[in-house]
């Protein structure tokens, strides 16, 4: 029994540590800016990485206390698939046409708050982008006037780098985002009004996808020409 309870208690301790490792010190140098697009969508859902660690943590679990541990590697295999899946954005908006009124409302609701959550994002992106700018440039004109080494300035270019794979990911999660509101108009359902309200934040995502592309451009252009 005490076996099983350690068990249990370890799945539980991967199930928080899993929870808590977007907390990163390293938030402590970043900009305002950077913080926004660190941390955006880290309070939504649980990534897919996450998702098949808290999967697999608990299946182990339920799993030893059914079968001990040959019941713990399966649990913990079919508790990772699940996670992994459960660990998605959710295109379950495509089910949008088969919901109920409510349901479908709270998925409106849901449009606009992404859009807004982008549109945020991409303000940040911008002024990540403008600085990364400027700052690149002044370290080529340093490097060019051997007032740094290459390596001093390879170092420097580093936090770009994470900077433009940071907006990527953005845009990854925006385009996700921009697909379900696809999924909730192409549903061709509720009053006039709620379809507006769709397509305006449609539009709305569209503005905030071309604004974190052109920045992710921006900074590439610069670093690819180091």
């Amino acid at each position: 029994m005490k076996t099983r309870s350690l068990v249990v208690t370890f799945s539980s301790l991967l199930l928080l540590s899993a929870c808590a490792s977007n907390n990163s010190s390293e938030d402590q140098n970043l900009s305002p800016a950077e913080k926004v697009l660190s941390h955006h969508g880290s309070n939504t859902v649980l990534t897919t990485a996450e998702g098949a660690v808290v999967g697999g943590a608990l299946g182990c679990g339920i799993g030893f206390l059914a079968g001990g541990t040959d019941g713990c590697i399966k649990g913990a295999i079919g508790g990772g698939v699940a996670g992994t899946v459960a660990g998605l954005y959710v295109a379950s908006r495509a089910q949008a046409a088969k919901e109920t009124e409510d349901q479908y409302a709270s998925q409106i609701v849901q449009a606009d708050k992404d859009a807004e959550t982008a549109q945020r994002v991409a303000d940040a992106s911008k002024t990540v982008a403008d600085e990364a700018v400027q700052k690149i440039n002044a370290l080529k004109v340093q490097l060019r006037n051997q007032q740094i080494t290459v390596e001093q300035y390879s170092q420097q270019i580093a936090k770009y780098q994470k900077d433009r794979d940071i907006l990527n990911e953005n845009i990854a999660e925006t385009q996700k985002k921009l697909e379900s509101t696809n999924y909730l108009i192409a549903a061709n359902r509720g009053s006039a009004t709620q379809r507006q309200d769709l397509h305006n934040a449609r539009q709305r995502l569209q503005l905030a996808l071309k604004q974190q592309q052109q920045d992710a451009q921006s900074i590439q252009g610069l670093i690819a020409t180091s």
